[in-house]
Formats: C-alpha cells, structure tokens, sequence
C-alpha cells in the first residue's frame, strides 16, 4: 500500500509540475513578461495545494481501504485477587484462594442467551481436562443468587458457580459485554481472553490449557529438584 501511494503521489507530482509550467507560460503570455514572477508564484502556489489536497485525498482513500480489526493482546495483564464471590450455597470465596492456580474464569448472565448456550461447552471441557490442574469458575452478574442457583439446578449444570459477592469485579476482568472468558496463568498473568459465545470444548482449547497446565507442573518439578 505505501509503494502504491508513492508511485501515484510521484505521477501526481509530475502532472502538477507540468501543469503549473504551462500555465505559468500561459499568463506570462496574457500578462507580459513584467508578470513572470507573479505568474511562477501563484501557479507554484496553485501546485504545492494540489499536492497537499491529493495526499490528503490517498490518505483518506487508504483508511477506509483498511479493515479495522481488534489489536492481539500484546502483553500479559496482572489478574486481581482482590475482589470475594459467593458460591450457590451462600458460601463467601475469597479470590486470593485461587492464586497461584491456572484458573479458567467465565463472566455471565442468566439474562443473556449466548451466556447460557456455552455453558454446556464448558462444562464439558472441565471433563475433558478433570484431574489436570485447571480451576474453573462460571462468575454470574446477575445479583439475584437463589434465582441464579434455581437457573443452575433446572438445567443440570456441575460446573462451579459463583455470583458477586458485592463490590465491583476488578478492572482487568471487568467488561461491558458478557459472556467474557479469561485464562489467567499460575504466576497471576492473564494469558488469554475472549468475549462473545465460543465452544470451549474444541480440541485446540483443550490443548492450550493442558500445555499451560503440563508447564506449571514441569515448573514446579523443577522447582522441587534445585537443592536449598
């Protein structure tokens, strides 16, 4: 794109160099050669707006060519551990109690429907991965927590369901829109997040967190084996 913008703004330039020549010429000849100088002022003038009105032009042409995407998190967000949930039977947790495990972190709604259609996904990928050291934690909006335990029970789910438990979710996982996913690794990073409706059981889900899972381990082996 920016050869092609060259290429153009170089045909431009000539064309606009030319052109300003012959009209310079064009009113020497009208005005007389007293007004040559007036004459190369204004068509340089008349030349260098030109050149600035078709950059600018390409320029616009060149945004609205170009599909905007949402940036890849580049970097890893520190998670908070500072906020509590309650779980369905009216128990508080505390979420400092899930540092230092890789935890898969679902923020929903039993008001949104595409909230609902992943939870199956999900609770299948939690048996797909059972025994490997992945936590998972379904946090639901909804301020209401009988009508959330009620919603659970009428559909059968397993999963570990939680609701807030008061206060506000922190920064790094608050969003507008739910369902929102995040992954957040044993050393307090977040590793992956997603918002929007996904099936969470795909195998490529399954091996990303069995990899991130296989790795503590290995980390923590060898931190075992480094003599005091």
């Amino acid at each position: 794109m920016i050869q092609f913008l060259r290429s153009r703004l170089l045909l431009a330039l000539v064309f606009i160099g030319v052109a300003a020549i012959a009209g310079v010429r064009a009113l020497d000849g009208i005005l007389g050669t007293g007004r040559f100088l007036l004459g190369l002022v204004l068509g340089l003038f008349l030349g260098v707006g030109a050149m600035f009105a078709f950059v600018a032009y390409a320029r616009k042409r060149a945004r609205r060519a170009a599909p905007l995407r949402q940036p890849p998190m580049t970097d890893h967000p520190t998670a908070s551990y500072d906020w509590k949930v309650v779980a369905l039977d009216g128990t508080l947790f505390s979420m400092e109690a899930a540092r230092g495990e890789l935890l898969f972190l679902n923020i929903w709604s039993t008001l949104r429907p595409p909230c609902v259609a992943e939870l199956p996904s999900i609770e299948r990928l939690q048996a797909a991965l059972a025994g490997e050291g992945v936590k998972f934690m379904c946090v639901a909006t909804d301020g209401d927590r009988e009508r959330v335990r009620k919603f659970v029970e009428a559909n059968g789910w397993k999963l570990p369901f939680f609701v807030l438990g008061g206060g506000e979710i922190p920064h790094v996982f608050d969003t507008q829109l739910v369902p929102a996913t995040y992954v957040v690794s044993p050393d307090g990073f977040v590793v992956y997040q997603h918002t929007g409706a996904a099936l969470w059981d795909d195998a490529r889900v399954v091996s990303f967190l069995r990899g991130l899972a296989v790795q503590h381990q290995l980390s923590q082996a060898q931190g075992r084996a480094i003599p005091a």
